[in-house]
């Protein structure tokens, strides 16, 4: 027996290989061998050798062949081993913390609703109490509440004008709110955006609540120097405006425009003289009425 390694195959090969040996005397069954059989012996164990080399030689292609076909060429046979089982093996898995999902909380829309109303009146209320003075307002039956307010062109409203001015249209079925604003609504330009007919001072303030109607005056002071024949004396150009407007219709309002002149040697004292004379021009009035107003119907 023969046992043939390919080397790198992993491969052993047992070969049984039969040689009949030339050499010694292989005994007859008489225990002699004749001449002419000794020479086919010798043919037989030279025959045999070859064949036994051809075997030999044909073991080794094919076992070349198959290391060949298992190795994937010349890698040993081990590598390849390790590849295919670290290809078998799978890769650890990454473990992949993740935070629980946190839940909104529910809305309650009801609730948000009123928060928000309630800042808004909060703020609403803020500006009633800045701009008007306090107290309690309501509508009285068979009574019309008119609120009134005369500036001054030095700034600050004129008490003087502005009881005069409700004086003169003052009715039985009316009555003169004439302290309702607050310095703050003058100074704070709400006071011409009323008179330029806007309505948003009306509906911030909640006006049209209790107030039928709005009465502002503007009065306008121009002062001029005469010249020496005249003493130097001062002339005061007095102007009041007033408009008259319902709270449900701002922009369709009435206006009124009084003038006087009035002199003196300072400032002050030509004024006087001019406001005199204005209050005694409104007194006599009867053109300016408030009755004409509440008469038009409502647009």
């Amino acid at each position: 027996m023969a046992r043939i390694i390919i080397p790198h195959s992993g491969i052993f090969l047992h070969v049984r290989l039969a040689i009949v040996c030339g050499f010694g005397r292989v005994p007859s069954r008489r225990g002699r061998i004749p001449s002419f059989n000794r020479e086919i012996l010798g043919m037989t164990s030279h025959s045999e050798g070859w064949k036994s080399k051809w075997f030999l030689a044909s073991l080794i292609i094919i076992a070349i062949f198959i290391n060949i076909h298992f190795s994937g060429g010349d890698r040993p046979q081990t590598l390849y081993r390790e590849e295919v089982a670290s290809a078998r093996t799978p890769e650890p898995v990454a473990m992949v913390h993740r935070e629980p999902a946190k839940l909104e909380p529910v809305r309650d829309e009801a609730k948000e609703r009123a928060e928000a109303a309630r800042k808004v009146a909060e703020w609403k209320q803020a500006q009633i109490d800045r701009y008007l003075t306090a107290g309690e307002y309501s509508r009285k039956p068979g009574v019309k509440q008119v609120a009134i307010a005369v500036s001054k062109d030095t700034g600050g409203y004129h008490r003087g004008l502005t009881k005069l001015l409700s004086t003169s249209l003052k009715t039985n079925s009316v009555e003169f709110l004439p302290a309702l604003f607050q310095p703050e609504f003058l100074s704070d330009g709400l006071f011409a955006r009323a008179w330029e007919g806007a309505s948003n001072p009306i509906d911030l303030l909640d006006l049209q609540t209790f107030l039928d109607a709005i009465v502002l005056g503007r009065e306008r002071v121009k002062y001029t120097v005469n010249p020496p024949s005249l003493a130097n004396v001062i002339t005061a150009n007095l102007e009041l405006e007033v408009t008259m407007m319902r709270v449900k219709n701002p922009k369709d309002a009435q206006t009124y425009t009084y003038s006087t002149v009035g002199v003196g040697f300072q400032n002050d004292a030509a004024r006087a003289m001019a406001e005199e004379k204005l209050m005694k021009q409104l007194a006599g009035d009867t053109k300016m009425s408030l009755a004409e107003l509440f008469s038009e119907p409502e647009k």
